[in-house]
């Protein structure tokens, strides 16, 4: 395992989930496990950034969606289509090209 290499794990009924990540800041900042009465998946990854299920302040959402928008390449052929899957999720791709929108004016219209 590398220096930059973190561990995520947790004891569930069904066995142990193991989530390995080489991202800098620790993986309980951006989800928590929760366990499913569903033996086809027994968890489900609960974000903590996006405050549908955990509740979260604006202005960490917000935060969220400037983070991912800032990691665009701002020479992105057009036109751009933001897409978010899943009801959380559109929240999440809306927040993004909303802050998109508001850097590059017309860009993306």
């Amino acid at each position: 395992m590398s220096q930059t290499e973190q561990v995520f794990k947790r004891k569930l009924s069904t066995g142990e989930l193991t989530v390995v990540s080489s991202h800098s800041t620790p993986l309980e900042q951006f989800f928590e496990i929760a366990e499913r009465r569903n033996p086809k998946r027994a968890f489900l990854f609960v974000s903590k950034m996006l405050g549908r299920h955990i509740p979260i302040k604006p202005s960490v959402m917000r935060s969220s969606y400037q983070s991912i928008a800032a990691m665009l390449p701002i020479d992105l052929p057009g036109p751009v289509l933001f897409i978010g899957m899943a009801e959380t999720a559109v929240g999440l791709a809306a927040g993004v090209y909303k802050r998109q929108d508001a850097w590059y004016p017309n860009r993306y219209s």
